[in-house]
């Protein structure tokens, strides 16, 4: 056997036992998607002043596990909200659907990317503009400016003569 082949087979087991810890380390990385996003639309219950998926308390952290294990046995999101509405009170619902928020940023992103697009459609225009004037674009009162500029210079030289 060659020393580049004994070399990765002195690897495997290390590259094995990473792959090990990192699997029991990170379980979070197993919450389906769909239990995040219900996560967050819900209040802790502890303090009200974070949602589940973020929040740190044991609580928050027993709901959590709880959700999640009742999302993968398949029971419904308005059923386990509707429990958990029974148990807390209306105070734990942070937002009613994902819906409304979805919505606003699609319509701040369009918006966006349209003022992007006429922004660069006028710069594009006003270029095109110049390039056929064959000069650059002056500010209005900008002659007016220079014949002014002449007029001091010309004092100020009858001043030091």
């Amino acid at each position: 056997m060659s020393a580049v082949a004994l070399r990765l087979l002195r690897r495997i087991p290390s590259a094995l036992l990473i792959v090990a810890i990192t699997s029991i380390a990170l379980p979070s990385w197993a919450v389906p998607p769909s239990a995040r996003a219900f996560e967050s639309r819900l209040w802790a219950p502890c303090c009200y002043e974070g949602t589940l998926d973020i929040h740190e308390s044991d609580l928050a952290r027993t709901l959590r596990h709880e959700i999640e294990a009742r999302i993968e046995k398949g029971e419904s999101e308005p059923s386990i909200q509707a429990d958990l509405v029974a148990r807390y009170g209306e105070k734990v619902i942070a937002a009613r659907s994902a819906g409304p928020s979805e919505r606003m940023g699609l319509i701040i992103a369009a918006f966006i990317v349209s003022a992007g697009v006429v922004l660069a459609l006028s710069f594009r225009r006003r270029v095109r503009k110049t390039a056929i004037i064959g000069e650059t674009p002056s500010a209005p009162g900008a002659r007016a400016d220079d014949e002014l500029e002449r007029r001091l210079d010309a004092e100020l030289a009858e001043l030091d003569g």
